[in-house]
């Protein structure tokens, strides 16, 4: 049995899809979403330009291919994308991965659950 105590941090990643979007030109970017969640585009109409507008953020990325509006990646896509790069941050092979650990707010698939 591996001794749990020994926990090390090797490497971390991050990925944003596609070029950043001004929050001037977010309408223009997303649109209609045909494939979002009605929930995910009832919170854009409501929400989203009250915390453009105080959280002070100027520039976003969106999943979201401009001339289609169809979405590019989904929340395991992306993950995908950040664990290669803190794999390569690390300078480890998948194989050597014992834990990798998942914060998302949503989740595509229901088994593995990832979950904050």
């Amino acid at each position: 049995m591996p001794d749990l105590r020994r926990v090390f941090l090797l490497g971390t990643g991050a990925f944003l899809p596609g070029p950043p979007v001004a929050t001037d030109e977010i309408e223009s970017v997303l649109g209609d979403l045909p494939d979002a969640p009605a929930t995910v585009a009832a919170f854009s109409r409501r929400a989203g330009p009250r915390i453009a507008e105080e959280s002070g953020v100027r520039l976003r990325h969106f999943a979201v291919d401009r001339a289609t509006g169809r979405l590019t990646h989904d929340f395991t896509d992306l993950a995908r994308e950040a664990c290669v790069a803190a794999m390569d941050d690390a300078s480890i092979a998948p194989e050597a991965v014992d834990l990798l650990v998942l914060a998302a707010p949503y989740v595509d698939h229901a088994t593995p659950p990832g979950s904050v």
